[in-house]
């Protein structure tokens, strides 16, 4: 699929907050959904019930699905600067998506000892 840039769009689908996302504007019939923006906002698909569920609250919104709607696996090929290219090669993990880290739990605080008045 043919790419030609990206656009950030604000969704609003009544879920807990509005969805921030980054889109890859394409050379697409229909809609591309990502799994990396659903695993990214905790939204699951419940193609049974034809809804799309929030992994933590549980709120859901029902859906409904064009008659084209089906579940494949998509490419896309993004037009790179054959100058960049080899800088791509030799650092591959640069573009790719990083897994979320764990939450540190620590026991440790840190503090600033300041002597004089206060400062706004």
């Amino acid at each position: 699929i043919a790419t030609y840039g990206k656009r950030c769009v604000y969704l609003s689908v009544r879920l807990h907050k509005p969805i921030h996302w980054i889109f890859v504007v394409a050379d697409a019939s229909m809609l591309i959904i990502a799994i990396d923006l659903l695993q990214h906002h905790n939204l699951l698909i419940d193609t049974r019930k034809r809804r799309l569920v929030h992994g933590y609250t549980n709120l859901f919104v029902c859906v409904t699905s064009s008659s084209g709607c089906r579940l494949s696996l998509v490419t896309l090929r993004h037009t790179i600067d054959p100058f960049c290219q080899p800088l791509l090669n030799k650092y591959p993990g640069i573009y790719r998506t990083q897994p979320k880290l764990p939450c540190v739990i620590s026991n440790v605080t840190h503090h600033i000892t300041t002597t004089g008045s206060l400062i706004f």
